[in-house]
């Protein structure tokens, strides 16, 4: 963070596509703070420059961070109306990973709202650029992708084989995330399933591995 301050600092406040894409980013660096007022001003102003710079690439370049930097439940309204602007820009411009992650974006968003008809649309429309460009992370994040959504359906048991396979997938290709993505995907299964108490020696033994961790601080509790 301070270096995109530092950043931001050289670039001055002339309106600028440098700018905005800093503002945004920053934003969302800032997304685990918790100081919301300040990510969702900056979210803001970088979306606001990028609009008066009146190229559309830094705009849907800044939608990404400037929405990951707002998301919480009250601004889902705003989010839903960028995420469709998001995947305009994005087949306007013919870029095909910008419409993986706009489609994979509005997708969550889409169901905050319950709104199962749009979340499979995004999906469909995220899984075809997947296979499109065969590149390891969007696949990746398109296979545990796909496990959330099975088991949205209540089928825990393909929910839980899709997780597998994002995790052989993710460790395959250096993904530093797959093995958390994985315990996370594995522990809502094992809730849906009734077999939480399965995983308790995997806890104690995280415990037992990060003594600082949250978990060890007794701040984060599982869903009996």
């Amino acid at each position: 963070m301070n270096v995109l301050e530092l950043a931001l600092s050289v670039v001055g406040a002339d309106d600028c596509e440098a700018r905005s894409r800093l503002l945004a980013s920053l934003a969302a660096e800032l997304a685990p703070e918790g100081d919301f007022a300040r990510r969702w001003s900056l979210a803001e102003e970088a979306l606001s420059i990028a609009r008066r710079c009146g190229d559309p690439a830094t705009l849907l370049a800044c939608a990404q961070p400037a929405l990951h930097a707002i998301l919480v439940p009250e601004t889902v309204r705003e989010r839903l109306v960028a995420t469709e602007e998001a995947e305009a820009l994005a087949l306007q411009l013919g870029d095909r990973v910008a419409q993986f992650w706009a489609s994979g974006f509005r997708a969550t968003t889409a169901l905050e709202i319950g709104d199962v008809a749009e979340v499979d649309r995004c999906l469909g429309q995220a899984t075809a650029r997947a296979e499109e460009l065969g590149q390891p992370t969007l696949a990746w994040v398109n296979s545990f992708t796909r496990s959330w959504r099975a088991l949205l359906a209540g089928d825990a048991e393909l929910a839980e084989s899709l997780a597998s396979q994002a995790l052989q997938l993710g460790a395959k290709t250096g993904q530093l995330d797959a093995v958390a993505f994985y315990g996370v995907q594995v522990l809502a299964v094992r809730w849906h399933q009734g077999r939480l108490g399965e995983l308790v020696p995997f806890v104690a033994q995280a415990l037992a591995d990060n003594p600082g961790s949250r978990l060890s601080s007794g701040s984060c509790v599982l869903p009996r």
